[in-house]
């Protein structure tokens, strides 16, 4: 069902009376998916929980309906819905092309109630919608534009004046198949006051979030109020969006507008259907009126929290901030690059934080519907896309072995993480088709496709991109070959067997001297010159005092790869030296959440190198899932001391329970105090401890 206005919509608004002739309150359920997004309101209260829902899908493969108990009232219940536009209506050309999408159409909804088995009512012309509202403009990639004057009164309470609005009119739907929806829907997690000024209309929130502005406002009726948000200031102190402006033409990025009812009372708004990322707010004012109050509302996926640290050493704590807040911020109903500039579920950031999100949070509901998502891109041939949803960019740029890692990276990691093998199971084709579409570009086993060790510092340095694209060819091979043979697929397993090794002896006659420090750790992870190739990666970060010479690639292994290897000393230095490149750079200039690029350029709010979080949770704080023991089904803690880290503390939840586990170093000794929910191992400095439900304490020398 949906509204049939031209194509600068503004967000319909419907509304449905429904005579409930029973003499007694009925226990009813509601079905309903709106398309791009949606509201839902039964009886003056919002109905749906959440915000920014249905999260964005590929909409002409998949849909997504979630189900609400209500208890209709005797006598007249009435049903009201507001939808936005979402990445479905794209109404601003923008560089990803979803202004033209295929599926692209006015908002729609679909509704169905019954109770007792009966089907009561559904949507269908009896509906009325109004051609006009409030939310006079609505773009995912830019703003909300909102008219006060324009506002229903009393539009859902029973008996409203509707002579001015129109019957609903039937349309065909987007294509997709509609299924229920699992995951949690987006919610504000946290609301806080804005009272600093850098200048007169300018704001300062103290530090980047994701979210939306609040704001009291007081004046004369046509009076507006502009808000244009940005991550940072130019290097002249001033506001700017010119990093954040540069996919999205004129000034159409990251800006609302409140235009003033002017009903001499002050006035509370923010916008419904878009979302930012900022710590600055420019204020502009046309007519009388005045801001009395500003607040931010934060924004994220609302999963359950299950996994945190703290930790004295200041950089390292701030580092960890940093990087649940970029996750965080970046995990608005599918996880994104950044939460502004591009705004897109781009796939190896999403593989590249997966282990931190999930240390962290409760995810894995929804990381199974992004990776529908992205296979839902996924072509004939197996090819993916660069970004999850597609419509129809980043086949030919940005994708590759590295980006499209996210079909398989994202199962290993809620496998490890969880026990759950579902999005093995359930994807573990999607993955076949894809490894073979990579045998259909490859030349003797070398791809020359992909973006490779994306960002680095210093790209005349950065390992050759088909190197690293060809290393993440062998690495989906010997994926594969685990997931076979978990899925008892034994033929398969033996296969993806001998084409890793086949793919190995392709590449080291090729490639037999790479020292670039990201190739080194590739190397060392393929079983390549292992000794070799660790001995001079270590040689190269002692010799630079920990400086990051690597790119997102590297990020994701190389602080890893050191600790595994014993050299978690030399991973933590890589983590908090201040020289730059490096991390403690970042926080040395006052980063509050992890950047694009190591010299600050561009986004400051991206999660790609976030990997971090999830190496604190493993190696200091010992929480460390494995293929061989996923959710840590074997209750084994094996926590790291690294040298310059002199306090660290965990807790976590596990499926017994959750675990708090604290160590402090004293002179020559470490002192460590674990609560378990269950019996279990402490394996440290190579002896094991046994850990018994309750409170524990050890004293290990160093």
């Amino acid at each position: 069902m949906t509204s049939r206005y031209a194509k600068r919509l503004p967000a319909p608004y419907f509304r449905r009376e429904y005579l409930w002739s029973g003499d007694a309150p009925a226990a009813a359920v509601v079905r309903f998916c709106g398309i791009g997004l949606a509201e839902l309101y039964f009886n003056g209260e919002k109905l749906s929980a959440g915000i920014l829902d249905p999260a964005p899908s590929v909409y002409d493969r998949h849909c997504y309906f979630r189900e609400y108990p209500v208890a209709l009232q005797p006598g007249t219940n009435v049903f009201g819905a507001i939808l936005g536009n979402g990445l479905y209506n794209c109404q601003v050309n923008d560089f990803w092309q979803f202004n033209t999408a295929s599926w692209r159409d006015y908002p729609k909804m679909i509704f169905e109630l019954r109770s007792s088995g009966e089907v009561l009512l559904v949507s269908d012309t009896s509906w009325q919608v109004s051609g006009v509202s409030p939310i006079v403009f609505n773009n995912w990639h830019g703003g909300e534009y909102y008219d006060a004057r324009l506002e229903f009164d009393n539009w859902l309470a029973p008996g409203f004046d509707v002579s001015a609005w129109h019957r609903a009119v039937i349309k065909p739907g987007p294509g997709g198949e509609l299924l229920p929806e699992n995951a949690p829907a987006a919610a504000v997690v946290n609301t806080f006051a804005v009272t600093e000024k850098l200048f007169p209309f300018v704001y300062d929130a103290g530090r980047i979030v994701t979210g939306t502005v609040r704001i009291t406002v007081r004046g004369e009726s046509g009076s507006k109020v502009t808000l244009r948000y940005s991550d940072h200031l130019s290097a002249e102190g001033k506001f700017t969006q010119v990093d954040l402006g540069q996919f999205i033409p004129g000034d159409a990025v990251q800006t609302d507008s409140y235009t003033l009812r002017g009903n001499r009372v002050d006035e509370v708004w923010s916008p419904k259907f878009v979302y930012h990322s900022f710590q600055y707010i420019e204020v502009s004012i046309s007519g009388n009126a005045e801001v009395v109050r500003m607040d931010v509302q934060e924004i994220r996926t609302n999963f359950d929290r299950i996994g945190e640290i703290s930790t004295s050493h200041e950089i390292m704590q701030k580092l960890y901030s940093a990087a649940i807040a970029s996750y965080s911020g970046n995990f608005v109903g599918i996880p994104t690059d950044c939460p502004h500039r591009e705004k897109n579920g781009w796939t190896a950031d999403a593989a590249f934080a997966a282990e931190s999100g999930l240390s962290a949070f409760d995810a894995q509901t929804s990381y199974l519907r992004y990776l529908q998502c992205i296979v839902d891109t996924q072509r004939g041939s197996g090819q993916l896309a660069a970004v999850a949803p597609s419509a129809g960019w980043g086949y030919n740029y940005g994708s590759g072995p590295v980006w499209d890692s996210a079909l398989w990276l994202i199962p290993y990691a809620i496998y490890i993480h969880t026990g759950n093998p579902s999005a093995i199971e359930r994807f573990y084709s999607a993955i076949v088709r894809h490894f073979n579409y990579l045998g259909t570009i490859s030349e003797d086993g070398i791809i020359r496709f992909g973006l490779g060790d994306h960002c680095h510092p210093f790209p005349e340095k950065a390992a050759p991109v088909e190197f690293v694209s060809s290393c993440f060819y062998i690495m989906e091979a010997d994926m594969l070959a685990k997931f076979a043979g978990l899925l008892g697929c034994d033929d398969d397993r033996k296969h993806f067997t001998a084409c890793g090794e086949k793919l190995r002896g392709e590449l080291m006659a090729v490639h037999a001297d790479r020292q670039e420090s990201t190739s080194l750790a590739l190397k060392y992870l393929l079983d390549i010159d292992r000794e070799q190739a660790l001995k001079s990666l270590i040689g190269n970060y002692e010799n630079s005092g920990g400086k990051a010479d690597f790119g997102i690639v590297g990020a994701k292994f190389i602080p890893r790869l050191l600790a595994d290897c014993g050299r978690s000393d030399l991973a933590f230095k890589i983590l908090t030296q201040t020289g730059y490149p490096g991390y403690g750079n970042w926080i040395k200039q006052g980063a509050t959440t992890l950047w694009e690029y190591w010299d600050g350029s561009f986004s400051r709010n991206h999660i790609m190198f976030g990997d971090i979080a999830a190496w604190m949770m493993r190696y200091p704080g010992g929480i460390a899932p494995s293929w061989e023991n996923p959710a840590m089904r074997e209750l084994i803690l094996k926590p790291v001391f690294p040298e310059g880290l002199d306090d660290f503390a965990v807790k976590y939840r596990h499926s017994a329970g959750w675990i708090s586990l604290a160590w402090q170093k004293q002179d020559d000794k470490i002192s460590l105090q674990v609560t378990s929910p269950a019996s279990g191992k402490l394996e440290s400095s190579n002896r094991v401890y046994d850990l018994h439900p309750g409170e524990n304490r050890f004293t290990i020398d160093q």
